[in-house]
């Protein structure tokens, strides 16, 4: 039983990963290329043969409509390099929270006991002893 679940985690971790992929990184940089403003280099909705005709300039729209998979390949390739941005940021973004966790975790922790010693010391009073009366 073991060895099934050994077999099965892979696959299930890796479309888990999938998921999270398609959900967080692909589908908003989708959507972004395709229907995005201009500003934010989207196309506002293009359909796909005017896209291609305006990524290369010297071919007409009618050529890109007889080549649909071309025109979906080409399109496909400059989405690409939109998605490394996406996932150079999320990359950059997660090793933001790991350091932040790491230091809230160790370093404000340390912090926060060094700081609780010496305020209790400061605040420790010593015991009343005979000796203590006399210099007072």
């Amino acid at each position: 039983m073991s060895l099934a679940l050994t077999l099965q985690g892979p696959s299930i971790l890796s479309s888990l990963f999938a998921w999270v992929y398609s959900i967080f990184v692909f589908w908003p940089i989708h959507r972004l290329y395709r229907f995005g403003p201009r500003w934010l280099g989207g196309w506002e909705g293009t359909d796909l043969p005017h896209i291609c005709a305006t990524l290369s300039p010297r071919t007409s729209v009618d050529l890109w409509m007889e080549n649909e998979e071309k025109c979906f390949a080409l399109v496909e390739r400059h989405l690409e390099s939109y998605l490394v941005i996406g996932e150079l940021l999320w990359v950059v973004l997660l090793v933001y929270i790991g350091c932040k966790l790491a230091y809230d975790f160790f370093w404000r922790r340390r912090l926060m006991n060094d700081m609780k010693t010496i305020l209790q010391s400061l605040t420790h009073k010593p015991p009343l002893t005979l000796e203590n009366k006399i210099t007072r």
